[in-house]
């Protein structure tokens, strides 16, 4: 599947993940196609034939690390069309291990390790756009925690939802719905709060009419809710 037939649902996809994808077609390296059902987990950097490079064809998956005591930390949400599992390329032995796990039934497309071994270490397309990719994520990652570190809760998790909405959002009347199925204990494990004072904020958000709900997804109201997250 060429990368210019790739779109999310509502939003468009990332140029790294569609200049990573050309860079496979273009070198004629072809991948394994596979679906998962909701709630299924793979570990990114276990070996065997599905340490690799991945695309997600079609739906949305969370990345995620767990503590000692079984805490959760998401680290990244990811919808369809894009790239993802770039660290099984390159990091060493002894890498936390971080894990995938499927919002909805999803399909993935792997390119194996060993076949893009020789590839990354030419001066190709590919590399550069694995290392844009990186980049992006990296950048992504430190905001959040920057949040995380100087700013209250209803900051974060403003913050939060309004990112959402521009990732993942579909356009309403008078705002924006969030289309990504997210539970509160999600919403705190990205920000790094309880699912408790994720639930009080969000009822005082919908009090100010910051947010509002369209079955069990969220609705935001940009204009509002940036005056929690100044």
């Amino acid at each position: 599947m060429p990368a210019s037939a790739l779109r999310p649902r509502f939003r468009e996809v990332p140029s790294f993940s569609q200049e990573i994808r050309a860079a496979l077609d273009s070198l004629g390296i072809g991948g394994r196609c596979y679906r998962l059902s909701k709630g299924s987990m793979v570990s990114l950097h276990e070996g065997g034939a599905r340490c690799g490079l991945h695309l997600l064809l079609d739906g949305r998956m969370k990345t995620l690390r767990f503590s000692e005591d079984g805490r959760v930390m998401i680290l990244d949400l990811l919808d369809t069309g894009e790239v993802f599992g770039e660290m099984a390329l390159v990091a060493e032995e002894g890498v936390e291990p971080t894990y995938v796990e499927a919002l909805e039934e999803v399909e993935i497309e792997t390119f194996p390790r060993f076949a893009l071994d020789g590839v990354l270490r030419g001066r190709s397309a590919l590399a550069l756009g694995i290392a844009r990719l990186m980049a992006a994520r990296r950048k992504r990652l430190e905001r959040r925690l920057e949040t995380q570190v100087f700013q209250r809760v209803p900051v974060r998790l403003a913050s939060l939802l309004l990112e959402l909405a521009e990732r993942f959002g579909d356009p309403l009347e008078g705002g924006t719905i969030v289309d990504i199925p997210l539970s509160q204990q999600d919403l705190g494990n990205l920000i790094g709060a309880s699912r408790e004072i994720v639930s009080l904020t969000l009822s005082e958000f919908r009090r100010r009419e910051a947010v509002s709900m369209l079955g069990r997804r969220i609705v935001v109201h940009e204009s509002k809710l940036r005056r929690e997250a100044p």
